[in-house]
């Protein structure tokens, strides 16, 4: 067998098939299975162990791209939404409803003010009458 510079893991030598079938076959039972058994969960284990591990590093990596796209499209999301709004509100103002609602409005609120002062002109005098009247009588 020619040798390398290279050193690599050796596998075990294959066992021929009719010893695993004899070992299949054994009992279960002796002082011995229950480490048997043992090691053989171990191994399964840490086999589970080093799937899942690359099942976890790739799924941390792909998390950490999903976060910063999804990020990025809420900041560019957001950002669209606020410009659609600078542009609704400012044709909202420009509108000719618009203009002709906010004249209405502060014609209203002036008619409004008006009344409410005549109304307290008027209740103030009836008062002032009511008391001559009343002082009259007495």
């Amino acid at each position: 067998m020619p040798t390398t510079s290279k050193t690599t893991a050796r596998k075990p030598a294959a066992r021929p098939a009719a010893k695993v079938a004899a070992k299949a076959e054994a009992p279960v039972h002796g002082p011995m299975a229950a480490m048997y058994a043992s090691i053989g969960a171990g191994q399964v284990a840490l086999e589970k162990a080093r799937e899942l591990s690359g099942r976890v590093a790739e799924s941390a990596l792909s998390a950490r791209t999903h976060r910063e796209e999804f990020r990025k499209s809420a900041f560019k999301a957001y950002g669209d939404l606020v410009h659609r709004g600078e542009t609704l509100v400012g044709e909202i103002r420009e509108a000719g409803y618009t203009k002709a609602a906010v004249s209405q409005t502060k014609t209203a609120r002036r008619q409004v003010k008006a009344a409410a002062t005549s109304v307290r002109k008027a209740v103030d005098a009836a008062t002032e009458a009511a008391r001559t009247a009343a002082h009259r009588v007495a």
